[in-house]
């Protein structure tokens, strides 16, 4: 696994890795839990508690987020933090929309005359004209 900086863009690959990391119920619980808990994270006893997840389930969920950078770990003692790559988290939506509408044959305008078909979705940005 290499570590990009911060301004490298996600390539195909890398992106395909993280989203297949994040498609199990369970690790996007996670992921959502620790961006929750953001900045401050949480340790392995209170994700385990949270989402009631076994101790030996949570550990391998854990190591696949992990293997794919989409968290990071810092030991405190005899404990283990974990926190959400908010990084590695943004790389994957800016991904997603670093070629929005770059191809499109059509305006906006063609699209909101279609009417009822195209809709918004909550949490997406609304394009302008």
């Amino acid at each position: 696994m290499s570590e990009s900086t911060h301004d490298d863009p996600i390539d195909l690959p890398r992106a395909a890795d993280r989203f297949a990391a994040l498609g199990h119920q369970a690790r996007l619980s996670i992921v959502r839990c620790l961006l929750r808990a953001h900045p401050v994270g949480r340790v392995a006893g209170e994700l385990q508690e949270e989402l009631s997840i076994p101790a030996s389930t949570l550990t391998h969920h854990l190591d696949a987020l992990r293997h794919e950078a989409l968290i990071t770990q810092t030991r405190q003692g005899r404990f283990v933090r974990y926190f959400a790559h908010t990084h590695a988290l943004r790389q994957l939506t800016e991904f997603l929309y670093a070629e929005c509408c770059s191809a499109s044959d059509h305006s906006i305008a063609d699209h909101r005359a279609a009417g009822p078909s195209v809709k918004h979705h909550p949490g997406l940005p609304i394009l302008q004209d």
